[in-house]
């Protein structure tokens, strides 16, 4: 404990919010459901990613922040929600891999 002790409010408000998030992701991640095909075990895999960096950057616009970083996090919420409605429709019409060719 004494190791969050160093931290601001804000700060443990902000790292709480992140672990939540990161946690969510590698969960999304690795319960994905998986097939033979490695093409959408990839998008499976990285529309949580996408969405955890979506989340993060959500998080961290709650705070006071440099100015400089704004814009930078606006910039991954954007191209990221993108990258994942590309993901999705791809996903939707992609043909899967049958297992063993």
């Amino acid at each position: 404990m004494s190791e969050q002790q160093k931290y601001s409010n804000v700060t443990k408000d902000y790292l709480c919010r992140f672990y939540e998030i990161l946690s969510d992701m590698i969960k999304g991640m690795t319960e994905a459901e998986l097939t033979c095909s490695i093409s959408h075990n990839f998008i499976v895999q990285m529309i949580p990613h996408h969405q955890g960096a979506i989340r993060m950057s959500e998080n961290a616009l709650r705070f006071e922040i440099c100015s400089e970083l704004i814009p930078i996090l606006d910039a991954i919420i954007i191209s990221q929600r993108e990258g994942v409605r590309e993901m999705e429709r791809l996903l939707s019409t992609m043909c899967s891999t049958a297992c063993g060719e």
